[in-house]
């Protein structure tokens, strides 16, 4: 088994799922307005530009990277919000899987005592590495 470091950093990696997704969104949208100019199909553009607008902020409400420092776990949104979540609070880790948008995205989702504040939702991906960590750190039985 690997080391555990004091302080280690993970990105999340389903934020470049998301960034492709809205990227060949954005190019369909623009291709269909730029090949298609006299059929004036507008199918493309009116399920294509929603969707690459809906990616777009999903990605800016999702983490960017998890920080698990020695006595608490750091999560760290775009604009500059950071969820910090002691270990010593954290009472339940529970498996969840989200379905969004045609991917389903499996991640944890951390109970602890706090005030739900709008993006923060606690979860992190789920990964060998996030689970191993959040195991060693809080004690606590991950399946």
């Amino acid at each position: 088994m690997k080391e555990i470091k004091s302080r280690e950093i993970i990105f999340n990696r389903q934020l470049v799922r998301f960034l492709m997704l809205a990227i060949i969104g954005t190019i369909v949208i623009f291709c269909e307005c730029y090949f298609y100019k006299e059929d004036r199909n507008l199918v493309g553009l009116i399920i294509g530009i929603p969707l690459a607008v809906i990616y777009f902020i999903i990605i800016l409400i999702s983490p960017i990277y998890y920080v698990f420092d020695e006595n608490e776990l750091i999560i760290k949104y775009f604009w500059g919000l950071n969820e910090i979540i002691p270990y010593k609070q954290i009472y339940m880790v529970l498996t969840d899987v989200n379905y969004k948008f045609w991917f389903p995205l499996k991640s944890f989702e951390i109970f602890y005592p706090h005030e739900e504040k709008f993006p923060l939702k606690s979860t992190i991906h789920k990964s060998r590495r996030t689970k191993r960590l959040l195991q060693y750190h809080t004690n606590l039985e991950i399946e």
